[in-house]
């Protein structure tokens, strides 16, 4: 998928859940640079920062970095995240575009 950088932790987080057909129904996190991200719940992880407050520009992404997003620890449903490239303008497609994929999302359930 393409995003722009001044999207925020939770902002991913809600583009991957559009973009997998999910509800947000259970518990998630970011693995980012051996720290952990993602938006607290009642009987959840507690994350040292606000989500909302981090924009994935602080983490500085070089091309073939990579990260991992993890979604209703459960099932242990793990996407694997991959920096392919890092565009020096926004393009005019302002949205976030999923450019590739292996498999069907599982059903959030």
């Amino acid at each position: 998928m393409r995003v722009v950088d001044r999207l925020s932790v939770a902002d991913l987080h809600r583009v991957i859940q559009v973009l997998m057909g999910w509800n947000d129904e259970h518990l998630h996190r970011f693995r980012i640079h051996g720290r952990s991200y993602g938006i607290p719940a009642i009987g959840g992880l507690n994350f040292g920062e606000d989500a909302e407050a981090v924009p994935l520009a602080r983490f500085r992404f070089r091309p073939t970095e990579r990260y991992l997003y993890e979604y209703d620890f459960r099932a242990g449903w793990q996407i694997d995240i991959r920096v392919e490239t890092i565009l020096a303008t926004v393009p005019r497609q302002a949205h976030p575009v999923c450019l590739a994929g292996r498999e069907t999302s599982p059903p959030d359930a």
